[in-house]
């Protein structure tokens, strides 16, 4: 280990021709250190103060600061610094013309440095080119295209979400109004708002409301159990078949098979 002693308001750095032979790793000049750290060169500028010592090991040095001390270090080739602390540091360039680091000590500052073999350049342009050219692209399609997935997939949801809204919606409308129809039909004994055929097999409530308006009209359905007053069904079958044949022929309505088509629902209708 090399070790520098330097006196207050970095005197020794500022005597002309100053060398230190027995240092062979550490040169004097007017006003600078000049450092050779594996094989590294460092130039060391002190100002303001005091650099109390400076001590040179195999692949770094350390420096001790006293308070108010100011450093300045720099690598002529350009070589990267590690440092052990950033406090107090107000310089710090790694650049493809400069590589220097300075501080500012306002208390006491141990720094512990060691060069690279690594150059500023070479960091740079790996930073610059192979970093920022593969990163911006990943990232950017990446984003693209995380947006459109959560954006199809929110359109999907919002869609599916509407289009269950208004299925469930409109069968609770068609259902509502089907309770209507049975109602009236009931009530005014004849319906006005058959709006489709009906033959044998069909089902639904709007068979129901024939069955109640056959049964009104006298054309029973049947006597008694199912298709009798009050026990209507939502089945078009036999029965209900051959009371909309005698409503038919009674009303002359042709032909009077037991279909229930335009002819008879208009018939209806007019009632």
């Amino acid at each position: 280990m090399k070790k520098l002693l330097l006196s207050g308001a970095l005197t020794a750095l500022l005597l002309p021709g100053l060398t230190l032979a027995a240092y062979n790793d550490v040169t004097l000049t007017t006003d600078t250190v000049v450092l050779s750290v594996n094989g590294i060169t460092i130039n060391v500028t002190g100002a303001s103060a005091a650099i109390e010592s400076i001590e040179v090991g195999s692949t770094s040095f350390t420096v001790t600061l006293a308070d108010g001390s100011s450093i300045d270090m720099t690598a002529p080739n350009l070589n990267v610094f590690s440092v052990n602390t950033a406090a107090y540091q107000v310089t710090n360039v790694c650049t493809g013309a400069q590589s220097k680091l300075g501080y500012l000590a306002t208390g006491a500052l141990t720094l512990i440095v060691t060069p690279q073999t690594s150059l500023c350049a070479s960091a740079a342009a790996s930073s610059s080119g192979g970093g920022g050219g593969g990163g911006g692209g990943v990232t950017t399609t990446t984003a693209a295209t995380t947006t459109a997935t959560t954006t199809a997939t929110t359109t999907a949801t919002t869609t599916a979400s509407t289009t269950t809204q208004q299925t469930s919606g409109t069968a609770t409308l068609q259902g509502q109004l089907s309770a209507l129809q049975t109602q009236l039909a009931q009530l005014q004994g004849a319906s006005t708002v058959f709006t489709r055929n009906l033959e044998v097999g069909g089902t639904g409530d709007d068979v129901r409301a024939l069955q109640q308006f056959l049964n009104a009209q006298g054309f029973m359905i049947a006597a008694s159990g199912i298709g009798s007053p009050g026990n209507e069904t939502t089945t078009f079958g036999g029965l209900t078949r051959a009371a909309l044949a005698a409503f038919q022929a009674a009303n002359g309505i042709s032909p009077a098979v037991g279909y229930f088509g335009p002819k008879t629902r208009a018939f209806i209708a007019g009632m």
